[in-house]
């Protein structure tokens, strides 16, 4: 289950996180996050800024959230750039798992288009 508390503009990680990657990466431990046989495990206390630009709802927090974890493995190089078009798919699918309705159908769609044309540009800068 997804727990997570927020405070003041940032949100907190109540509880391990765990999900099944949809594409195959190495296997990794770090203080915030693992992953072995190809499953990520954010760990209780990961922070993260919810998702940028949009609006946070409870459609997107988890997958703000595990996008946020995986691009801050693309910034520090532990996976290769070439996994970004999968961690912006993800966050999609994710979305579309906890938001049934049109407009989250809209929004993720244009967030998405956001991610892959600007993505690129904030790891680059950040």
């Amino acid at each position: 289950m997804f727990k997570f508390d927020k405070i003041n503009n940032e949100y907190i990680l109540t509880e391990d996180y765990s999900i099944k990657l949809n594409f195959q990466v190495k296997d990794v431990e770090l203080f915030f996050c693992s992953i072995k046989n190809n499953i990520l495990t954010i760990k209780e206390g990961y922070r993260w800024n919810g998702c940028n630009i949009i609006i946070d709802t409870k459609a997107n927090m988890r997958a703000g959230c595990v996008h946020d974890c995986l691009y801050s493995l693309l910034q520090l190089h532990i996976l290769d750039w070439k996994y970004r078009k999968y961690i912006d798919l993800l966050f999609r699918k994710i979305w579309l798992e906890d938001g049934n309705t049109i407009i989250d159908y809209i929004r993720s769609t244009y967030s998405y288009i956001g991610l892959f044309i600007f993505g690129g540009i904030y790891l680059k800068y950040k």
